[in-house]
């Protein structure tokens, strides 16, 4: 300025005033409490030890509520927060993680086998209930049928659905809760926007069950981003059964704090330094320090804190922040050596926990030595050490390796993962994943078209239909266009049928749409036929009777010959279902008369759904007793162990049938087993139809009170089908009617 002839402001003399006696009010030596060995390990033992600071209303909101929901961004400190709170407290931890987020119970089931010493004093239904989760998931299906019909007195009970199963594991967590780690123990739900659905509503269960302390922690927007957990928690919150506590970055004043309890010693610039570099944010500060201290630009000696600016320096701006976290966490990898760095970036990709065996495949290596790599980023605070392997000690260390792959290397590292998950048999989704970052889509359909069955077995359809989906995606890869047609034909029929237990016509229509154009492209009568009949049933269950009728004459007249006798079978059934629909009874019949004797003996199922149709022509035209025979003879043929909506439907109209004949408790015995059924099926709409059918027998029967409450239930599905909209409101009218002139008898 004196060169320039110019003279600085008052202002600006002033500032530097005030900022030099600043400078010279503090020492340039900051002392440390403890003693000192080598710079390089003091100051990691300091950051080891990193004090919790501008959390102090967060513990005392925590300690008030018994259950919390913590929510912050990553790395802003809900893991230590939760350390500190719970101190020496035993907790048991549901740990969500984005490569388990398809995996139903993934999280649960690890818990359970940590605890498996506790699991003997749970009563026999919830250990039944425990060894079904814990069973592979293909078997769970088959224990689930085969414990139904099981005559043996003492057999575990295993789950009977998914809305029994979320009830019976919920009441084995409460109770775990209290065997496993004692009075007052903690249930902590780690990274909730990462939990599968499953696990998540098992915890929601347990927190409308009134359980213990129960602490989940979510980063912000991700929940936002998962709008099937948002809503359960968002219900949860405003029910009052969770309180949100937000976690924020440290202010300034707060990050001066940090610095003054790490040093002994107030340095307020060097914090104010920190804080402009980092924005508070607590992982950035601790990598930032950790930076500055293996470059040298920060250090310990003689218990004291230096840096080569603490003479001259006006304000720390010479000291050389890393410009992100990333370039941060990238040149510690850097100091490992290329060996380490191709090892992490093989972790970066694969799913946690990650062990040497298989990244040792990954990077052509030899175990030991992956283990020894492994193990020096253990002490660089990079990875940790997990129960069957390691995992990252943060996701942002993940985020920050990944981001440097480049294009060649990634594919390389995802190929060879999908190799080593198929040597060892993992779960099909993870495959499909990885072979399609490595740019083999085509190769990954069937590993989506397996994960998608493997949900359906257990009715997790949200799932199923996003494996699906991404299933049809890599099949349009695929270059046999015929191979393609047919396996299209089969994944489209999957989700048709998917949709229609949904009740959503829309997508099931766009998937019976590919179905005809499938089966078009490879000119195959059999299955122009299928095609044909899931269209005919569209058009009846969505009133379209006369579509329905000319889509099944037209496949019967073009493709009769050509077509087996259970297809030929199967549009005469959607032939005489419609028919009966348009309330043409003798044709309906006569349709389905020739369908009885194609299908007796051969297609049991079938044959049900032929008599479930004639009991409906003989059940609307008011006979009654011979629509109860038939509808007990489909029951019969159909096959016990299936849930099926054919034996919802049969179920839902053999009560209805034995209503009117006055047969209260054989009616409500069939409607409850239709309802047990749909619910296990998941097929809400069917649900709402033997709910109201339940409401109107105890409303024959005079019990107002299982009425009312059984046609609540129905109303709460919020069906949107206007005849069973008006139905309900028709009961509804009933039922006044019936208490008021229950009330005026009772007065007289």
């Amino acid at each position: 300025m004196a060169d320039l002839g110019v003279q600085p402001l008052p202002e600006t003399q002033a500032l530097y005033a005030r900022i030099r006696q600043e400078v010279q009010a503090a020492p340039s030596q900051l002392p440390l409490p403890v003693p000192v060995t080598s710079p390089a390990s003091e100051l990691e033992r300091c950051l080891a030890r990193l004090p919790l600071v501008g959390r102090g209303a967060a513990l005392t909101a925590l300690a008030r509520q018994r259950t919390s929901l913590l929510t912050g961004a990553a790395g802003v400190g809900k893991t230590r927060l939760l350390r500190e709170f719970l101190g020496s407290s035993r907790a048991l931890i549901l740990q969500g993680t984005a490569d388990r987020q398809a995996q139903a119970y993934a999280p649960l089931i690890e818990l359970f086998r940590m605890h498996e010493n506790a699991l003997g004093s749970l009563p026999t239904e919830l250990r039944g209930a425990v060894q079904w989760l814990m069973s592979p998931p293909e078997l769970r299906a088959v224990q689930t049928a085969e414990a139904k019909s099981d005559p043996v007195p003492d057999s575990p009970l295993w789950p009977d659905g998914h809305a029994q199963a979320v009830q019976l594991l919920a009441r084995a967590l409460l109770q775990l809760q209290g065997a496993a780690s004692g009075p007052g123990a903690v249930l902590v739900a780690e990274d909730v926007h990462l939990l599968d659905l499953p696990t998540l509503e098992v915890v929601v269960e347990v927190l409308r069950r009134g359980a213990g302390r129960v602490l989940l922690t979510a980063r912000a927007h991700e929940l936002q981003a998962r709008p099937d957990v948002s809503a359960l928690v968002g219900e949860l919150l405003q029910e009052g059964r969770l309180v949100r506590h937000a976690l924020n970055d440290l202010s300034e004043a707060e990050v001066g704090e940090l610095i003054g309890a790490l040093t002994g010693q107030s340095a307020p610039l060097f914090a104010r330094r920190l804080y402009q570099a980092t924005a508070g944010h607590p992982l950035f500060l601790l990598e930032t320090l950790r930076a500055l201290g293996e470059s040298g630009e920060l250090s310990v000696s003689g218990g004291l804190w230096g840096t080569p600016y603490d003479q001259q320096t006006v304000d720390y701006q010479e000291i050389p922040i890393a410009r992100s976290v990333r370039q941060t966490i990238l040149e510690r990898v850097e100091r490992l050596g290329d060996a380490a760095r191709r090892v992490l970036h093989a972790a970066a990709l694969a799913s946690e926990p990650f062990g040497p065996s298989s990244l040792g495949q990954v990077c052509a290596l030899g175990e030991w030595e992956v283990l020894e790599l492994l193990e020096r980023a253990e002490t660089l605070g990079l990875v940790r050490p997990m129960r069957e392997g390691f995992g990252f000690e943060h996701d942002l260390y993940r985020q920050a390796l990944s981001s440097e792959i480049g294009a060649a290397r990634r594919s390389l590292i995802h190929r060879q993962l999908a190799r080593s998950l198929r040597q060892q048999d993992a779960e099909p989704g993870l495959i499909a994943v990885h072979l399609e970052e490595a740019g083999e889509k085509a190769a990954a359909w069937p590993y989506w078209n397996e994960a998608g069955r493997a949900a359906l077995r257990v009715f997790a359809y949200s799932d199923a239909l996003a494996h699906f989906e991404r299933a049809q995606q890599a099949l349009d890869c695929l270059r046999d266009e015929q191979e393609q047609a047919r396996q299209t034909y089969a994944l489209q029929s999957a989700i048709s049928d998917i949709w229609r237990t949904l009740g959503e016509s829309s997508p099931r229509l766009e998937a019976l749409g590919r179905m005809r154009g499938a089966a078009a492209r490879l000119a195959d009568p059999e299955l122009r036929g299928g095609s044909a009949t899931r269209l005919a049933v569209y058009h009846t269950e969505h009133g379209e009777y006369q579509q329905a009728v000319d889509a099944a004459e037209r496949a019967l007249h073009d493709l009769g010959p050509l077509i087996s006798r259970e297809r030929q079978a199967a549009l005469m059934i959607e032939r005489g279902a419609a028919y009966a629909c348009l309330e043409r009874y003798a044709e309906a019949v006569d349709a389905l008369t020739p369908a009885l004797d194609l299908t007796r003996g051969a297609q049991p199922a079938q044959h049900a759904n032929v008599l479930y149709w004639l009991g409906h022509c003989a059940f609307v035209q008011g006979d009654l007793a011979q629509a109860r025979t038939i509808y007990e003879q489909a029951m019969h043929d159909l096959p016990p162990e299936t849930p099926t909506r054919g034996r919802v439907l049969t179920l839902w109209r053999l009560g209805q049938a034995q209503c009117r004949l006055g047969q209260w408790h054989a009616a409500i015995r069939s409607l409850e087993e239709a309802d047990a059924t749909a619910l296990r099926i998941g097929a809400l709409p069917l649900r709402t139809s033997c709910l109201t059918a339940l409401a109107e027998v105890y409303l024959e029967a005079g019990h107002l009170g299982q009425a009312t409450a059984h046609l609540d239930l129905a109303d709460t599905l919020n069906s949107q089908d206007a005849d069973e909209q008006l139905e309900i409101a028709e009961l509804r009218g009933r039922l006044q009617q019936a208490r008021t002139a229950a009330a005026r008898y009772s007065s007289s």
